[in-house]
């Protein structure tokens, strides 16, 4: 239902958008040397990141954040934030 309702925003905005906030990453962004060791990954759900991989495939943006890897980190063009904050939208000085 969440992913249905993202996909028709998205058709709406024509696939492009300025910034994504998202709390995981699109599977090929995924920061692999963070995972904990002796995890066996092949037990982890990854649906979420594979739906995510064809937004991101398909998507134009400016900017993509995420913060579930407790990293700080760029993969692929996203942001993986953990300790760090950026300003997002700041305004702009007039002169």
């Amino acid at each position: 239902m969440i992913k249905e309702y993202v996909e028709q925003q998205l058709d709406k905005a024509k696939w492009n958008v300025d910034i994504v906030l998202s709390h995981t990453v699109p599977i090929e962004a995924e920061p692999v040397w963070a995972f904990i060791p002796g995890l066996d990954q092949s037990a982890v759900d990854k649906t979420t990141e594979k739906w995510l991989q064809k937004i991101y495939d398909r998507l134009d943006f400016t900017e993509w954040y995420a913060g579930h890897y407790h990293v700080e980190s760029e993969e692929c063009g996203i942001r993986i934030m953990y300790e760090d904050y950026d300003e997002i939208c700041a305004e702009k000085e007039k002169f």
